[in-house]
């Protein structure tokens, strides 16, 4: 019995031994992290046009992580805990960049009536400054929030081609581009600015409607991707519940390991491969 009592306290210095010495090297991968994650979520936040304090959001995330993960480790065991901490950790990141991607779409769409806009108030006689303008008070966000930015930058001395490419770089897109190219090669060679805004206004629509008819046509395959890409997590789920003693040598040995690892590549392979036979440009 002592044997097993001075075995128990040696290994318990031995744990405490090797956390001691590793306390530097877990402080700067943590500082390392955090600083990685605070300009994601700062960037991701000023791209999204969201006044939210990074630090309140990160240290938010990190509590919800460690909730999520005590849940899972007392419900389905490590591997899973692991699973789901990973993905909540990074879960502020993934949503911003959602929206970031819709608010660009939504840009892209409203770039349309925008652009007629411009091309109305040109015809009337207003300076292209003044035609931003209407575009801030007429048109709803997103698009009216970038002018009011282009135009807020043009107040304070940068030139209104500087402004624009600023917006191309916050919103990139190909309609973005061709709006920015189109004014500054107007403004440098001169040239109907109105009349080219009227065109482009209705080429971007043509190329609109033709990617919403793709992206009709398409939906069954991103939906086969999708499906593909989680049948074997839905599959093993549905095995552990209905066989719990079966399924534990997948997160209990080794080569249950590697069976998961396979499993989660393969269906990501599948899921990328399928999203890019279907991911049609024009």
């Amino acid at each position: 019995m002592m044997h097993v009592v001075i075995i128990m306290v040696l290994g318990m210095v031995a744990v405490c031994l090797f956390i001691f010495s590793m306390r530097d090297t877990v402080k700067r991968g943590y500082e390392e992290y955090e600083d990685r994650a605070l300009d994601q979520i700062k960037q991701g936040l000023s791209d999204n046009l969201l006044f939210v304090d990074p630090k309140k959001l990160f240290f938010a995330t990190l509590l919800f992580s460690l909730v999520v993960g005590i849940l899972f480790f007392a419900t389905y065991g490590l591997v899973v805990a692991g699973i789901a901490v990973f993905i909540s950790a990074f879960l502020p990141q993934f949503v911003l960049a959602y929206l970031k991607k819709k608010r660009d779409e939504k840009f892209v769409y409203q770039l349309p009536d925008c652009l007629s806009t411009l091309s109305m108030s040109l015809r009337a006689g207003a300076n292209l400054a003044r035609a931003m303008e209407l575009v801030v008070e007429q048109q709803p966000p997103p698009i009216s929030q970038e002018f009011a930015i282009v135009l807020s930058d043009v107040k304070m001395g940068q030139p209104i081609e500087d402004a624009l490419a600023r917006m191309y770089v916050r919103v990139e897109s190909i309609e973005v581009e061709l709006f920015t190219s189109a004014v500054a090669i107007s403004r440098s060679v001169g040239g109907n600015l109105a009349y080219t805004m009227e065109t482009l206004a209705d080429t971007i629509r043509e190329r609109l409607q033709i990617e919403g008819k793709i992206r009709a046509l398409t939906s069954m395959g991103k939906a086969q991707g999708w499906l593909v890409g989680s049948m074997p997590l839905w599959v093993i789920f549905m095995m552990y519940q209905a066989e719990p003693e079966a399924m534990e040598a997948l997160t209990n040995e080794f080569w249950g390991y590697v069976t998961c690892a396979l499993l989660a590549v393969m269906g990501i392979l599948a899921f990328f491969l399928i999203r890019k036979i279907i991911d049609i440009d024009i």
